[in-house]
């Protein structure tokens, strides 16, 4: 075992705490359990309910159905298979040729396409390429040639911070 905070080698087994196993770091004095550092850290659902889940996603099972089998509440399976597919989303590693390409979301335009006069613009609207800090959000698409895509959100599109993005994302 290694602690999860200190990575120390000194960690003994300590009882159960309901149905997970708690140890303790003799380096730090720390104390943790199975799911400590995971996305199911502070969850109360059991690690079954998890897996379970886990394993339907990749049979392309919806979040209402999946809600329904399991006899849990639509949000809470959905926040599960939210943080599910972040992690997948998170570890795909791309091969072979790459492309790329970025979109800038806009938040759009005010009013009604059927009014008679123009619509109202909003107020931080710039000309040009987008960043977090005015209306127009990057967003940079990375896809493998016939594979995943994958869409990063990104603060701007200079070279640097999309290659210094990617490499830490992507590897």
């Amino acid at each position: 075992m290694i602690c999860v905070y200190c990575g120390g080698r000194s960690v003994v087994k300590r009882g159960w705490r309901g149905l997970y196993r708690r140890y303790k770091c003799n380096d730090c004095g720390r104390w943790f359990n199975d799911k400590t550092g995971t996305v199911m850290a502070h969850s109360r659902l059991p690690l079954r309910v998890w897996f379970f889940t886990a394993f339907m996603l990749q049979s392309k099972v919806s979040v209402r159905e999946l809600a329904k089998t399991l006899k849990r509440p639509y949000v809470t399976v959905f926040r599960i298979v939210r943080k599910n597919l972040y992690l997948t989303a998170s570890t795909i590693k791309l091969k072979g040729i790459v492309e790329m390409d970025e979109v800038y979301v806009k938040a759009g335009l005010k009013g009604k396409r059927n009014l008679k006069r123009k619509p109202r613009i909003r107020g931080l609207k710039r000309c040009g390429r987008g960043t977090y800090a005015v209306d127009k959000p990057p967003i940079l698409g990375v896809v493998e040639r016939s594979g995943p895509v994958r869409l990063v959100p990104m603060a701007d599109v200079a070279t640097r911070t999309v290659l210094r993005r990617l490499f830490k994302d992507l590897t």
